[in-house]
């Protein structure tokens, strides 16, 4: 009898130990995919951000080429209307909050200050 008990503790003891084994393999296998799920996010959010910064250099030159043109087309008229003056101070503060810093200042101001011709 005593031989049939030791015999039950050494199945239990096994199984318990087969148990914990695939329990702790479960957890690690589950920490591996969570680990490569935030290893992808993190790269997609690193693209991401390299995205924008690109689609916010696109905008940036836009607007530099814009507002130059615009001035250039206004300075040859040699007047500027009030329209003209909302649109170019639009787009010139939109080039600043992007971080546009190429003297278009200069070339805003010398056209805004121009005749107003309604």
């Amino acid at each position: 009898m005593e031989i049939l008990l030791q015999f039950g503790f050494m199945v239990t003891n096994g199984l318990l130990t087969l148990v914990i084994s695939w329990i702790t393999f479960k957890f690690k296998k589950r920490e591996e995919r969570l680990k490569e799920l935030q290893d992808r996010k993190e790269k997609e959010k690193e693209e991401n951000k390299e995205e924008i910064v690109a689609i916010k250099e696109g905008i940036v030159s836009l607007l530099r080429d814009r507002i130059t043109q615009s001035c250039r087309h206004i300075e040859n008229n040699g007047f500027i209307t009030q329209q003209q003056i909302t649109s170019i101070t639009d787009m010139y503060d939109s080039y600043k909050k992007l971080g546009g810093n190429h003297g278009l200042n200069i070339i805003v101001e010398k056209t805004i200050k121009l005749p107003i011709k309604q």
